[in-house]
This record gives C-alpha cells, structure tokens and sequence, in this order.
C-alpha cells in the first residue's frame, strides 16, 4: 500500500475498496518482467502469475493503452476474450465514487480454464503486454504542508513512475500478494521497488534489476530514475539512498537518517518489518510512502526540517499501515497512529512546550474545518482529501491515541503497540484490534471509550463557570463547574493550579452535562485553569487560539476579496490565486468595490493586495480592526515590518490574521504582495501554512511564521485581578 506524509497527496482509494471474491482464483504471486523504452514512453512486459484455480474463469484488468499480445497456461498458448465494458462488481466487493477513474481506464480480459487445471494445487498463467504509459503530472487538488503532484503514471527519459492505479500490470481481484520484479532499463538508470535487491547489473547496454517480493501486499509501485546509489546498513537492514548525482551529499544523510530512525523504532514498537529501506529521490513533487521505501520530490528532500520530521514519519509507516495493513472497510487507524508515533512523537521529545502547541494546533484545526454538516466518525475515515477530512483521519485520530496511553499510562502504552504490531504483522487490522491490544495490557474493559471515539463523531466543549476561592483557616478551595451542554462525552479532564512557584495538575473523570469540582489548597493559588495544556480532544473556543489562516480557509462563509486599485498584471495574478485558493468551489470571490457593510458581519474574509490596493482595509479599521496592532505600513510602496522585522522590495509578501471586529465568530486574513512574481510564487503556498497567524516571505522563502500570544483563555480564571 502507498502512503503519503502527513502534509501529502490522499492515497489512492483504489487500493483500499478491491477485496477477494471467493467464487475467483486466488493469486499467489506475480513475477513481472518490465522492458523499457523511455524515449517512446513504452513498455514491454510479461506477468508470471501463479493461481490456485477454482474456477473456469480467470479475469484480470489492464489499463486499456496497453495490448495483450499473448496468454499461456502452464507454457501453453490460450484463447482470451478483451472487452471494455464489464461488471464492476467482479472486482470489487464494494467501491467509491472516485474508483470510476479506475474502471474506466481499464479494460478486461477472460479465458477459459480447462477442467484438468482444475484439479491443479497451483497453476502459472503468462500475460505478454506492451503499451504506452505517460500521463502528464498535474497539480494535486489537495496537499496540507508541501506542494506535491500527482501522475497515475508515465515512462520518459526523466524517470519512470508506475502507480497501482495505472493498471501496469494485470489486476485480479485479491486482497493481498507477493509481487517481484525485474526490469530492464537504459544504462545509467535504476529502478525500486517493494522487495529485497536481488540483482543488479549492467549487460549490453541495459541495467538489469531483479526485486523480490517479501510479503504479501495489496498493490505494488514501481519507480525509475538516473540515480546514484548510496548504501548503508543497520542491524540487518540494508539501507539505500536512489538520488540524483548532483544531490550525493544529500543522499548521505538520509541514508544516515534512516538508520536513526530504524534504531528508534525498534526501540519503541519492534524489529523493522523489511529487508531494506530505500529513499528514492523522485523527479516530480511527490511524498509517497510504500513497503520498504518512500518516494520523495528533490525540492521536498531539500527542505531542511524534513529530514528531521515528515521523513521519519514515511519510516514509522512501515509499522503502521505498511507492516501491519488496514481493514479499510473499518476505518483508516495508521494515519492517527503514525502521526503520533512519529511528528508528534518527535515535538514532544524536544520540548513540552512544542508538544502542547502540536495539541493546540489538532483542536485548533478540527474547530476550524469540521462543523456538523462534514463530520463523520473514525471508522468512516478512508483517506485525506480535503482539510476537514485531514482534520479528522489524522488529528481527531491522533488525538484518541494522546488520550488512550494518557488512559494507560507511559509503559502500559507502548506495550500495547508491541502487541497490536506483533499480533497483526502483514494482516489487516481495525480500531478493534487496537482496542483489544489495549484491554489485554490495562486489563480493562475499553469498550466505552473505542464507541465514544472511534465509533461517535464530533467533539465536546468545555466551558468554565461559578469559580470561587475560598479560605478557610489559613486553608483554600477552590469551587468551580465545568460544562459540555447537551452534547456529553466521558472524559478525563485535568484542572491546573497555579501557585506563586508552583502548580498542580488534578484529574477528574466527567460524565455529565455540568459537573461541580472542589480542589483544596494547601496555600493561595494564583489561578485554575481546565485543560490548559490541550490534553483533551475538544472544540475549542474561540479565545483560547489565535486567528489562523486555517479559520478562513475552513470558514463556512469565505469570501475571497480581490482588489479594485493593483495593477492590471497584479489584478489578473490575484485572481488566478483567488481561484487556487477556491478549488473546493466553497467560497465567494468579490471585488472590494461590491462589498456591502451589512455583510461583513456574516463571513470571513481572505483580503487580496495591500492597503492602497483594497479598500477593505480602511472599511475594516474604521470599524474597530487595528491593523497597526499587527503589522505597520510603511510607505506606499508596500513595504511593511512585522514583528519587529522590516520587508521591503518588489520580492517581499506578507500574510495576517485577526478576528473580524464585527463578529468575532469569523475571521480576517490579508495577503499582499508587491510583485506579480512573488503573488504567484507564494499565493500558491499559502495553504501550506493554515496553522499561523501571520507569515512573509521574501522570493517565494518564508523568512518569518508565527502565531499572535493568547492573552485571556475562558477557561481560566486569575485570582489575583
């Protein structure tokens, strides 16, 4: 199976809906042969599969521009039947909408077993093919935190990319199987793929690499390149880095890396599951992550916290997802899972401070994209599409995990990992499995919290009421309520005390709409505040996070406001960026000129162009929005300092935040740049940076991120004012 970092493309839903039908042959393994011509974008390949027959019919898909030239059985030459229009319903048990791509571009092929083959323990059905794959790479519809392209597949002189959706080679309909490859390719260009390194070697011009399944797998990927190879190795793993020659110094610190994180999570879960792991530099944007190697666009390796973060995170899925599978059918779990052990993992072990803004930031973004018309539980979540699908699979997820080993305590936690990976290693899995791991390490009954969590959408809300302090001989109390409204969640909550030197954190089980809390003091606290920390999976109010570009982008009411006084080349440049921005169709682009007043209560709003630009500005400030609170223009010319930092020059852009002066329910941003290069260098970037409150840049590089200081969270009370 292929996976994406956290901040990358949706995996492919094709993968996930295609399920065994016990009325068809099951496939043991496929031995492909792949011969590659780059310069004619073509293929020529055989497929060596081994069945245990049951039936007179074996049917397989292709991608309808490849032929079939020739099928045997056990060596012998067959008759097939090709048609490209077919029951859906013979490869699948159950599909989505979005795998109508998938069967449209294929087409079928039938023969006819003979009843002799029958009686078969095994049989060997050859399909001789050739064809023509280049599907240009275009622009994703949805990626998080790194720009990332998408191709379903393509064979050219710049490399090779064959994903399980190209249909590259022939698909029965099983759940799992083992896949090895030999390819032959040009001299001076490798190829990977899932498996161990088999062979390797130059002969008459081509570069021969055999790659030999391990385990069975769902779908296999494939990937060519003019690389160097670099190699290492760690406690038995072999260790390859597949890079570009001009990027060599690159490629030994990944593979260097790589063994870091191999000795991190053996630590923590369990022998690394594959032979290899391969970090293969790709040609194109990309952030995949398959059995045994991670395919990464060069730009994307080059970012300097990847190798720190993300990169670790395509590792840990060879534990989650890609050693022990998904039973999709009951709810996505690896993506939470993988989150936690891994980009959260890493935040908390640098500080707790970075911990707890990485808490915030999940609440943050559920509260910002996910509202009752999109919601759905966890054992709904199949894939990453949209930002609230994100927020859901991967936050909400990762969350019930945070509250689980809080639940279960530190050693109890990982424990229960070890089990969940050694019990289900290569089979697929669900939240119940990981439930039962649970149970079996606290000895307890979880049912309760896997129904509330996994099963149950949506959030609770906490609110802070009726707090008094009392004294009593030199004692203290304090005395306060805590509501969630009608919508009622079981939790564990703590409750902080702040003392002049000190604090104490208490732990409270509530079960009902309001529930009374008394907490004796031994001294005078300075203030109580509940779940200041963001230990809790909750909707957050409004005043305990900043504004953020993430609550406009996921506003319910977006009105994109381009301006009516830039210049033409930077009005067209903003409205092409409008049109980026507004892909979901979600949102109302307006010109600053047509805005009403009685409107602007009503919606969040995403300002384009400077303040001599949109007139939206001085329509805002003169109703109570300070911009010099945030930002100070200086001059005409677009020049601004921000946070103390001065940008100026026809390469410099800014982007802010702040709540709407006339509800504070919705929110403003404003992005301004003063070229038309930097508006389509960083306008396309934004979305990448939902998290902040205010950005700049300078050519398209961030030189500045950050988020406004909350001052006043509702739920704390200071005694002291």
């Amino acid at each position: 199976m292929k996976y994406f970092f956290t901040f990358f493309l949706a995996f492919l839903a094709i993968n996930l809906a295609f399920c065994a039908a016990s009325s068809e042959p099951l496939v043991k393994n496929h031995d492909l042969e792949l011969k590659f011509d780059l310069v004619e974008h073509s293929l020529n390949a055989v497929d060596e599969i081994t069945i245990f027959p049951k039936e007179r019919y074996f049917r397989f898909l292709l991608n309808q521009d490849f032929q079939v030239t020739k099928i045997t059985v056990q060596g012998k030459k067959t008759k097939f039947k090709k048609t490209d229009e077919f029951d859906w319903n013979l490869f699948a048990d159950e599909f989505e909408s979005d795998d109508s791509s998938f069967f449209k571009r294929a087409v079928m092929y039938e023969l006819r077993l003979k009843k002799k083959y029958l009686k078969s323990d095994s049989l060997k059905i050859t399909v001789h093919y050739q064809g023509l794959l280049y599907d240009t790479v275009s622009v994703a519809s949805f990626s998080r935190a790194q720009i990332a392209d998408q191709t379903i597949g393509l064979i050219g002189e710049e490399g090779i990319y064959l994903s399980a959706e190209s249909i590259y080679y022939p698909f029965v309909n099983d759940e799992m199987t083992i896949f090895s490859v030999t390819s032959y390719t040009p001299e001076g260009y490798l190829t990977v793929t899932d498996g161990r390194l088999a062979g390797l070697i130059t002969q008459d011009g081509q570069v021969i690499t055999r790659w030999e399944g391990e385990q069975p797998t769902d779908g296999i990927y494939f990937s060519g390149g003019k690389w160097n190879l670099t190699k290492d190795e760690y406690n038995g793993v072999e260790i390859y880095g597949f890079f570009f020659p001009e990027d060599e110094e690159l490629a030994v610190k990944y593979v260097a890396a790589t063994a870091r994180y191999l000795k991190l999570y053996e630590g923590l879960i369990g022998k690394y599951p594959y032979s290899k792991f391969a970090v293969v530099e790709n040609f194109f944007p990309t952030g995949y992550g398959m059995p045994s190697w991670t395919l990464l666009g060069r730009e994307v390796l080059k970012l300097p916290w990847i190798i720190h973060s993300s990169f670790g995170h395509e590792i840990c899925h060879n534990y989650w997802g890609n050693g022990v599978f998904v039973d999709y059918k009951k709810g996505n779990w690896c993506e939470g899972l993988t989150v936690y052990c891994a980009d959260y993992l890493y935040k908390e072990r640098k500080s707790a401070f970075d911990a707890r803004e990485y808490r915030r930031i999940v609440n943050q973004d559920y509260t910002a994209y996910v509202n009752e018309g999109n919601d759905y539980p966890l054992t709904e979540f199949r894939e990453r599409r949209e930002t609230y699908t994100r927020a859901i699979g991967y936050g909400k997820a990762m969350m019930v995990v945070h509250m689980l080993k809080m639940l279960a305590g530190e050693e109890n936690f990982w424990r229960a990992l070890q089990d969940f990976f050694d019990t289900n290693l290569f089979k697929k899995a669900s939240w119940e499995d990981i439930r039962t791991a649970f149970e079996k390490q606290t000895v307890e009954d979880l049912n309760w919290y896997f129904q509330q969590w996994v099963y149950r959408k949506g959030a609770p809300c906490l609110k802070l009421s009726d707090v008094k302090l009392e004294q009593h001989e030199g004692d203290y109390a304090i005395h306060l309520k805590v509501a969630q409204g009608e919508d009622v969640f079981r939790l564990k909550v703590p409750i902080t005390v702040y003392y002049e030197n000190a604090e104490a954190t208490h732990w409270f089980e509530f079960n009902s709409s309001l529930e009374p809390v008394t907490i004796e003091c031994g001294e005078k606290p300075s203030a109580v505040a509940v779940d200041p920390d963001f230990d809790v999976f909750r909707k957050l109010d409004r005043a305990e996070y900043p504004a953020s570009l993430s609550e406009v982008l996921g506003a319910e009411k977006q009105v994109i406001i381009l301006p009516s006084s830039a210049e033409e080349g930077k009005t067209q440049a903003y409205r092409e960026m409008a049109e980026t921005l507004n892909r979901s169709g979600a949102a109302t682009i307006l010109i600053d000129s047509v805005v009403k007043f009685e409107d602007l209560s009503q919606n969040s709003y995403f300002i384009l162009g400077g303040p001599e630009e949109n007139s939206l500005y001085e329509t805002l400030e003169s109703n109570g929005l300070n911009w010099s609170k945030w930002i100070l223009f200086i001059g005409k010319n677009g020049n601004f300092m921000l946070k103390g930092q001065s940008f100026g020059g026809a390469d410099c852009s800014y982007m802010i935040t702040a709540r709407n002066p006339l509800n504070v329910d919705e929110s403003i941003a404003a992005f301004s740049a003063n070229s038309v290069e930097e508006i389509k260098r960083t306008g396309r970037k934004l979305i990448h940076y939902g998290k902040y409150s205010y950005l700049a840049f300078e050519s398209g590089n961030n030189k500045l991120k950050g988020s406004w200081e909350v001052m006043d969270s509702p739920l704390r009370c200071d005694f002291n004012r």
